[in-house]
């Protein structure tokens, strides 16, 4: 099977091999419980490598030991961290460095899109967002706010998934500075 020209170029991984020791570096580099979808479809989309070849080579890095993959999350067995210690360097740095950094911001991603919860319901005049922040099974915020329309709603969304604890500690602080509600700025 020919690979496809578009994961020849310099940021993509050229061997199955390369592919192979890569993953387990990002895996090793950052800790394990990487969803097993997320890295591959990341590698895929960042054209790093092409998602057959990806899907490939995690069945045979699972199949000889080196990764393990427990309900979805992968991560390295020792012989998979020997792999990724002694054999990075047969990837290019440039490679390992955008995989590395890719997957790391997919990952916070994840994370922060799992503190959020953000829902759109259309009102007879605009929409109202019904936000809720949580960490785990502790409820942290939880608002409602209405606005002109749909796009409004899409934006505010999207700003809330992208950091919700910004938002959250944002607000906190504005509630607990007393400066922000002085006699001053009243008048």
């Amino acid at each position: 099977m020919t690979r496809d020209t578009i994961f020849d170029g310099p940021g993509s991984v050229p061997t199955l091999t390369e592919l192979k020791i890569l993953i387990c570096y990002i895996i090793n580099s950052l800790g394990g419980k990487i969803p097993e979808t997320h890295l591959t479809q990341t590698l895929h989309y960042e054209n790093i490598a092409n998602f057959f070849d990806c899907e490939g080579a995690l069945s045979q890095l699972i199949k000889n030991g080196c990764i393990i993959e427990n309900n979805g999350l992968l991560s390295v067995s020792q012989k998979g961290e020997q792999v990724a210690v002694e054999l990075k360097s047969s990837v290019r740095s440039g490679v390992r460095e955008r995989a590395l950094s890719t997957v790391t911001k997919m990952l916070s991603s994840i994370e922060k899109q799992r503190l959020a919860d953000v829902k759109i319901v259309p009102q007879q005049k605009g929409c109202k967002v019904v936000c809720r922040v949580a960490d785990g099974d502790n409820e942290l915020m939880n608002f409602d706010i209405t606005v002109p329309n749909s796009e409004c709603a899409e934006f505010i969304k999207q700003r809330m998934l992208e950091d919700p604890s910004y938002l959250y500690s944002g607000m906190v602080d504005l509630l607990l500075n007393r400066s922000a509600f002085s006699e001053e700025d009243k008048k």
